[in-house]
């Protein structure tokens, strides 16, 4: 059973969401921004998918709260990501 969160369906629809969203800016100094959030993403994601490995294979005590504290930089990486895109739209359409 894989229970990586980068393979999920659920994260490739998002990161496929998120990188067409980004195309379509023309912004390039946004563009640059939003790429780096997405990567940004792409690593806590990866990070998060190797500490459950980690977590798996070798349970300790300390893990829990590094878990939860990847958990926190990915929501709020995600919100910040969907906030500038929202923002530009908004700009787009004005």
């Amino acid at each position: 059973m894989d229970l990586s969160i980068e393979k999920s369906n659920a994260f490739q629809n998002e990161y496929k969401q998120f990188s067409t969203s980004i195309e379509l800016v023309e912004n390039v100094e946004l563009k640059k921004e939003l790429n780096k959030l997405l990567l940004e993403l792409l690593n806590l994601v990866r990070s998060l998918d190797s500490q459950h490995v980690g977590t798996a294979s070798s349970i300790r005590s300390n893990i829990a709260g590094a878990v939860i504290d990847q958990r926190s930089k990915l929501a709020e990486t995600r919100k910040r990501l969907a906030k500038r895109l929202e923002s530009y739209k908004k700009t787009v359409k004005s």
